[in-house]
């Protein structure tokens, strides 16, 4: 399950430097630049609506070659097609795959490893983060040698093809569950598989309580600001320290290496404190990195600010994702189906009103927009440990 971390991760970090180049080439505005976030929101959404189903009928196994057949096929639309429709539809499917393999694996995590899953949820997603740092540095790099960034997006079809052949030939266990009727039987029992029947995330919604959804608003707002540093980070570097485009696809990669640090040592931390806490501590990490990214005029000094704001962001989604799954009541698949959906909403807004602002007042003025969601987070992720009331046993 793993595989689908590293899998997404490969392009997941490299997208933003990627639509950055592509709409220069092309002519893209902005908000058009934009439109791609919300394009990959899209796609997350479809994939939480349509998560507990599919696991119901496919097993996670299914969902997760499902999964990595479509991120495969949207990678060459992406790469292959140039205009706006066709960027766009690319953009959903590969995000519908890719959000998929991610939320069938980090569900099958948590019911593998309750009743402690944030350890090896966010290994998981550090493992990912780690892969993706390499991402905008391969970018950057085929840039530089001339070749443009389309043959590190192709690159994703076979290693999509690669994942599925492995999955198949896994045994299954409780998180790995295969298709159909056999899905209860191989483990999670019928709750956690996931129902495949309609208002999966009606129940869902029913069924979560006040602590779950102040923990969902602070995964959604930590996204949110992942996806909008991610995505507009290299515009604010060329235009602020007058860095090459090759350049300046590679230092974004400083924020992704600040992700994959934190969440490969999160153990130390939650060792010692309380994952709600830890929540609220990185929020407050990425406001500093964001600080110093923000007043540089430097590439050196963007990359530090990058790398702070990385660290700190790097545990918001996995610790608010797993405390917000920790507090839903039945089914987990139904619940993670809820967080995707939410995601996608968060996706689609942040990375698309930044767009409009920059075309508006400018890049540097409207990135302001990203501490506003920090502190909001922090707030969000603070009555979520207040009103955390644990489920008595066998609830």
């Amino acid at each position: 399950m793993y595989g689908a971390f590293l899998l997404w991760g490969w392009l997941l970090y490299a997208f933003g430097p990627v639509i950055q180049i592509l709409g220069r080439e092309v002519g893209f505005t902005a908000a058009q630049i934009g439109l791609h976030g919300t394009a990959m929101a899209a796609g997350t959404a479809l994939a939480g609506g349509a998560l507990a189903a599919v696991v119901g009928v496919l097993g996670r196994r299914g969902a997760l070659v499902l999964g990595a057949a479509l991120v495969a096929v949207g990678a060459a639309g992406l790469a292959l097609l140039s205009s706006l429709p066709g960027t766009l539809t690319a953009t959903v499917v590969l995000a519908v795959g890719g959000n998929m393999a991610i939320a069938a694996a980090q569900t099958g995590l948590v019911v593998y490893h309750s009743p402690r899953p944030a350890d090896a949820v966010t290994t998981a997603n550090g493992l990912g983060t780690l892969v993706g740092l390499l991402g905008p540095v391969a970018i950057g790099a085929s840039v530089a040698a001339g070749f443009g960034w389309r043959p590190v997006v192709l690159s994703t079809v076979p290693l999509g093809v690669a994942a599925i052949v492995i999955w198949l030939r896994m045994p299954a266990s409780r998180g790995m569950t295969p298709r159909g009727p056999r899905t209860a039987a191989a483990g999670p029992g019928p709750a956690e598989a996931g129902p495949a029947g309609g208002g999966v995330l009606r129940r869902a919604v029913r069924q979560l309580p006040p602590s779950g959804w102040w923990f969902l608003l602070a995964a959604l707002l930590g996204v949110a600001i992942e996806s909008a540093t991610t995505f507009w980070a290299l515009t604010l570097i060329t235009e602020r320290t007058s860095a090459g485009t090759a350049v300046a696809a590679a230092a974004t990669a400083a924020f992704v290496g600040g992700m994959a640090t934190s969440r490969l040592v999160s153990w130390w931390f939650t060792a010692r404190w309380a994952p709600a806490r830890l929540v609220v501590a990185a929020f407050g990490v990425n406001a500093l990195g964001w600080l110093v990214l923000w007043l540089a005029t430097s590439p050196t000094v963007a990359v530090l600010g990058l790398a702070v704001a990385g660290m700190g962001c790097g545990l918001l989604y996995p610790f608010a994702a797993s405390l917000m799954l920790s507090t839903a009541r039945g089914s987990k698949d139904s619940a993670q189906g809820l967080i995707m959906v939410a995601l996608g909403v968060a996706v689609a807004v942040v990375p698309f009103v930044l767009g409009v602002l920059a075309d508006a007042v400018g890049v540097h003025l409207a990135f302001t927009l990203i501490p506003a969601l920090a502190a909001v987070g922090a707030v969000a992720a603070a009555l979520g440990a207040a009103t955390h009331r644990p489920s008595a046993p066998g609830a």
